[in-house]
Order: C-alpha cells, then structure tokens, then sequence
C-alpha cells in the first residue's frame, strides 16, 4: 500500500514502547484493508464483530493520539514529520472504521478544552507534507456551530488545508465584538481563537506573496507562539512541598496553536512562490508568475521539490521523468514551461492521441492565460508555412509532429523546448503494421537535430528504463539529462485481488464433472449452475506492489459472509468448466 519512500517515514516514526517500528506501514495497510473488507460486508446485510472492530479502533486511536501530542508538546523536533504522518493515517483509519458502525460522523469543533480529532489530522498531514491527504479530511469536516469565530477559523483551516488561499486573505475580518460569550472563560477561548485566526491570515499571505512580498509584520510563527503563552497561567502560589501550583489553561487553543506552529515551519518549504528563477530569467517576472500559480496551486510535492534541487528548470538541462499516475508530472511539465515562455521560448508538445491534444490544450489555456496555446491543423492543409508564426504553446500528436517537419521544418526554429507526454509510446507494439512508435522516435530525433539547443523532456508513467532514456538523451543532445524516477506518490491504493479456497473449487469441479456424465440435456441445468457457489476472499498486498512471497506482506480477508455463484463455461468438446463470473461477483463486492 505505501511506496518505499513512504513506508520508510513511517518507519521513522518516535519509538514508543510496545511500537514494532519496522512493521508499522504493514500493520497501517492491514488496518486499512481490515476496515474495507468490514465495510463491504456491512453493506452486503452482514453482521460485523464489534470486538474486531474494536481492537482496531483502540490500537489506531492510541497510535494517533500519542503521535499528535508528540508534535503538539515538541513542534520543532526532528522527527515531527513523520510522527505527524502516522498520527494523521491513524485519525484516518478511525474515522473510516468508526463510519462503518455510525454513518453520522459527528460535528467538528473548536472548543476552550479540546479541538475535534478531525481539524488535528488534517493539521498533522499539513506538517507531514502531504497536503492530498490534508485535502482529503477538509472535505470530510462539517460543522453545526453559531459561534462565528469558530466557524470562520474552521472554514479558514479547511481552505488552509486545500490550497484555497486567497479565499482566507480575502475574508471579511470579524469584528472584535464577537468574542463576546455567555462566560468569561467562553469569552477567553473566542478572543484567543480569533488571534489564531490572524495567525492563520498571515500565514496564507506568507505562502502566497513570499517573505519578500508579504505585509510588513507578518509572521504567523510569531502570533501563535504568542497565543500559547496566554492560554497558561498560574493562579496562585504553590503549596508546601509542592514545585508548582495550580493552574488555569485553554487546551484547545493551545493545541491548535502548537500545530499551527508546525504547521507554518513546514509548509513554507512546499511554497511555489518559494522556487527560484532559473538562471538567466527576470527574477520580478518568476515572481510574479509563481504568485499566479500559487493562487490555484500553493503547494509543491517533494518530488517536485527534489527535481527543482537537482536544476530541473535550469536551461540547458532535460529530463526523463516517470512518475506514477497522479504524481505530479503535468505540474512539473508546467513548471518547465513557464521557464521557457519567459525566456522568450516557443513550446511544442506531443501527446499520443486526439483527445488528449483537446484535453491538454483546454489545460494550458486555463495555466497559461496569457500565452496563446493552439493545437494541431492551421490551413487546409493541416501545415504551418515560413509565413506563419509558430503559436507559444503548440500541442500535437507525434504524427502531425513528423509531417509537419516533412513539409517545413523550419517553423520550429524558436522552439526551446520540446515535450513528450505518454513518451512510452516510443517502444514499438507487438500489434503488426503498427508503425506508431517508428513515427514518434523518428519526431524526437528528427527534432533534436533540427533545434539541437532545445531542452527535451520525456514523460511516462510506464518508463521504466528512466536512467537509460536519460543518457540516450544526454548523447543525442550533447548535454545534460536528468533521470528523475521515483515511486513516490501523493495518495495509497490497497491492491488486492479475488480468491477462492482451492478446495471448494476443486470440489465444484468434481460436481461439475459428475454432472456433465449425467446431464441429458443440451445445456447447463438451472440446478447445478446453483450450485457453483464459492465464498469470494479478498488476497491484499501490504506493500505497494506485490514486491515479495513473504507470506507477512500481504493478508487474507472475507469480502463476503455469502458464497457468490461462479459461472460455467462450455468448452470446444462439450466439456464443462467453471468460470470466475467477475462482473456479478464484482458487483456483489461494489
């Protein structure tokens, strides 16, 4: 379920007695896999042990809650994020198993002792660097509160937490009146949730406007810490023999604050206004086209962030990157870009199919508003001439690419960089006649030759030879090529498959058998395709591929408390043979 790179956070994690630190991203996964195989047989009418359920609420609850106040009692410590990811997956897990026995998940709060479990994790995945999952519980909080404060600062984090900056910034300030409550202390809490919420205004500012451009006086660290010297106080002397006395606190407020906290010292790392110019590009104008983007997309990934390290946007530089799907790849080509339109560059980009020429076009019209973006097909007959001008952007497939050279390659001449979306296509198909992937190699090299200062960049989620792709391209181009290959990605999928025990289905054809000796008829009887029912078992991997024959890595699960009916097949010399039936078992399972 997790990548290499994630599980080994995991494994980073504080080491907490009793805690088996090297198994933790397995015994997350299994969790996790334990909960979907409980949901679909709740929702198949079956009853769920509660005491199963049970014990993995009270492990996941007690690994949350330790982890969080781990982060919340120590912002700064070294091993925050990672403490922070497990914190916030095991939130997760409890709020997805405790939806199984309650669908109604109770309202989120900001209240002067505690903070619901809810905003926590969301905050904790906001230090952990994973903002997709930071997402994922902001669209899951609801909240049923009239206080206006409290909503406001929960709507603020939740905006926080999906990149919607410029909707905090742009919020009408609350006035000061309200803080007024039924009690002191309830006016108290208010009045410190208030100033968090300044806190979080300026952090929004930092992380859209940088430190170079952001008001005079903004520092959010600064606020919150101020915030939590208020929320303890002594109130009163201690007594003998006693080292201190007794005293009055708001824990809420002091633990949104202490998150916060981490909160701010981590985020700003994952700034795109904080990426900087390439060299030789107008520093003013990368500024201000970063603050654009960030107004959409403030948040950089770590594998963003490492090809940028690594001089990903430098010219001169191409790159071989293969990411997998959902990683990222479209924000990196965008980045790159953005590079060379401002150094004056024309782009070309290929991508394999019509549809996706249409698809890609109407995105870069929409990240490139002032940029002209065209697609393939100019005059009759579909070439551009000496006569026209080749548009900033120009989006095509790999053969309208190679045909437009073959008429006037010349027209390319301004390009600087040249794009290859889906680049697997280069490897040639086992289909006969199929001459795609000669059209799309003969493009590249044809290309290269033609603008041989132009940077190349390759992208695939199937590249698997990312190192070699990277040096053929450093030969061809007699310059440097990153090879930016990493497994990492912003969200986990539990991979698992379908599976029967081998002896009800060794016993089914045995019956078959039988019955096909004393079957009469021309078909299958009603009866025995009645009886062709097995119980589906769900085969999870624990990992994120199915890497190992370790029989730890992976478990078996029942997907249903009912046997679902496989199919029967007739086979070329009449003989019966059992079939796995997946569109009616998979709707059973969905």
């Amino acid at each position: 379920m997790y990548d290499p790179e994630t599980a080994a956070l995991i494994r980073l994690t504080p080491d907490l007695e009793g805690l088996d630190r090297d198994s933790l991203p397995e015994k997350l996964s299994e969790a996790f896999a334990q909960i979907v195989a409980m949901r679909m047989r709740l929702r198949a009418g079956d009853d769920v042990e509660d005491q199963e359920l049970g014990k993995i609420l009270r492990e996941v609850r007690r690994l949350a809650f330790t982890n969080e106040a781990l982060v919340s009692v120590s912002p700064e410590r070294e091993n925050r994020v990672a403490a922070a990811f497990v914190a916030g997956t095991a939130h997760q897990l409890y709020f997805n198993a405790e939806r199984i026995l309650s669908p109604d998940a109770p309202a989120s709060f900001l209240g002067p002792g505690s903070i619901s479990p809810d905003i926590s994790a969301m905050l904790l995945f906001l230090v952990a660097d994973a903002t997709a999952d930071a997402g994922e519980i902001a669209r899951r909080i609801r909240w049923s509160t009239k206080n206006p404060i409290e909503r406001a600062l929960i709507t603020a984090l939740r905006a926080l937490a999906q990149g919607h900056l410029e909707s905090i910034v742009g919020s009408a300030p609350l006035n000061r009146a309200s803080v007024r409550r039924d009690t002191s202390a309830e006016t108290a809490a208010s009045a410190l949730y208030l100033t968090i919420l300044d806190g979080v205004r300026s952090l929004a500012d930092l992380m859209l406007l940088g430190d170079g451009d952001a008001p005079e006086g903004t520092d959010p660290v600064a606020i919150f810490r101020h915030v939590k010297s208020l929320c303890v106080a002594s109130v009163e002397e201690a007594p003998d023999g006693w080292s201190v006395g007794p005293i009055s606190t708001f824990a809420g407020p002091f633990h949104l604050a202490s998150l916060l906290i981490a909160v701010a010292g981590d985020l700003s790392k994952s700034a795109v206004v904080s990426v900087p110019p390439p060299q030789g590009l107008d520093p003013a104008k990368w500024r201000a086209n970063m603050m654009r983007i960030a107004k959409s997309r403030p948040y950089l990934w770590r594998n963003h962030r490492d090809a940028i390290a690594l001089g990903y946007l430098e010219p001169g530089k191409s790159a071989a990157v293969s990411f997998p799907t959902g990683a990222g790849k479209s924000v990196l080509a965008e980045l790159k870009i953005n590079a060379a339109l401002l150094a004056k560059k024309k782009v070309v980009f290929l991508a394999p199919t019509l549809s996706l020429v249409d698809q890609t076009v109407q995105a870069f019209r929409r990240s490139f508003p002032s940029s002209k973006v065209k697609r393939e097909r100019f005059d009759e007959l579909g070439f551009l001439t000496e006569q026209d001008d080749l548009p900033e952007i120009l989006v095509m497939t790999p053969e309208a690419c190679l045909a437009q050279m073959s008429f006037d390659a010349s027209v390319f001449d301004d390009a600087g960089l040249f794009v290859f979306d889906e680049c697997h296509l280069l490897h040639p198909s086992n289909r006969p006649n199929d001459r795609r992937a000669i059209d799309a190699m003969l493009c590249v090299l044809n290309f290269a030759r033609w603008v041989p200062e132009a940077d190349l960049l390759l992208l695939s989620a199937m590249m698997k030879n990312t190192k070699e792709i990277a040096g053929w391209l450093e030969d061809l181009t007699g310059r440097t090529c990153l090879a930016l290959s990493n497994a990492w990605k912003p969200t986990r999928q539990l991979r698992g498959s379908v599976v029967y025990q081998k002896e009800g289905i060794a016993a089914l054809r045995r019956t078959l058998t039988v019955e096909k000796r004393a079957s009469t008829i021309k078909g299958v009887p009603v009866s025995v395709k009645r009886a062709m029912g097995a119980r589906p078992l769900g085969f999870f991997s624990l990992k994120q591929t199915w890497a190992t024959r370790a029989a730890v890595d992976y478990v078996l699960l029942s997907l249903l408390e009912e046997d679902a009916l496989l199919g029967i097949g007739k086979a070329r010399d009449d003989s019966w043979y059992l079939t796995p039936n997946s569109g009616e078992v998979a709707s059973a399972i969905a």
